[in-house]
């Protein structure tokens, strides 16, 4: 609760697991030795052992984060942070792909690459809802579709920000979601601290009520006893 953005901290902390932090190994594996087999550059095997560093490094970091435990509400930034960047690092790899694969005016190849990128950004906007991912994997995507040149080369780069646009849409209206869901949570929470706060205040009253009741009964109880044992004359 003690974090600026709480839509970050619960998609990043919690929602990147190990299956999708390492799922982009295989997909980049393929994509990489397809482009090697082809041209056989060693660019494409230096981005593949890029994005296996990256995966391994973003799934170490969050393994670390997860043996730690709860998080204190005053790490949570650090450990968000750290998340992040991440995160950015996977998106950053992808948005290498098309520059270091480099498709040599092979517009097959070019399209290969898009629609690994673009299925990327899809499946990353969905799994985490964070832009971190999406924009550098884009931006990558868009500038060597651009470069490409040609009529289908700026009709891809027009077509990616076109769909970069509508997944932060997307994102944005999930992180409301989520948010309202985060805050009726919190809401809920703080509810059931205030609940049990005041049945402890109840149980004490209750407490404290029955022994100031019964303090008198019990002495009138021990006066009527005494008397009872006493000898009393009339006047007594």
């Amino acid at each position: 609760r003690g974090v600026a953005n709480p839509i970050d901290a619960e998609a990043l902390l919690r929602k990147a697991g190990a299956f999708r932090l390492l799922s982009a190994i295989p997909f980049a594996g393929v994509l990489a030795l397809t482009f090697y087999v082809r041209w056989g550059s060693p660019m494409a095997l230096a981005w593949l052992g890029l994005m296996v560093v990256a995966s391994i490094a973003t799934h170490l970091g969050r393994r670390a984060l997860q043996r730690r435990g709860a998080i204190p509400d005053a790490e949570v930034p650090l450990a968000l942070r750290r998340q992040e960047r991440g995160v950015v690092l996977l998106g950053s790899m992808w948005g290498l792909a098309p520059w270091m694969l480099d498709p040599h005016g092979d517009l097959a190849y070019l399209l290969l690459t898009v629609v690994f990128v673009v299925a990327t950004i899809a499946l990353g906007s969905m799994l985490a809802v964070t832009h971190r991912q999406t924009i550098p994997a884009a931006v990558g995507l868009m500038t060597a579709c651009a470069w490409f040149g040609g009529a289908i080369g700026w009709m891809l780069a027009g077509g990616t920000l076109l769909f970069l646009l509508m997944v932060l849409d997307w994102i944005r209206q999930q992180a409301r979601a989520l948010q309202e869901s985060l805050v009726v949570r919190f809401e809920k929470e703080e509810l059931a601290g205030r609940l049990e706060a005041a049945d402890r205040e109840k149980t004490r009253f209750f407490a404290a009520a029955s022994h100031d009741l019964r303090q008198p009964l019990h002495a009138v109880s021990l006066f009527t006893t005494a008397l009872a044992r006493t000898q009393l004359d009339a006047e007594g």
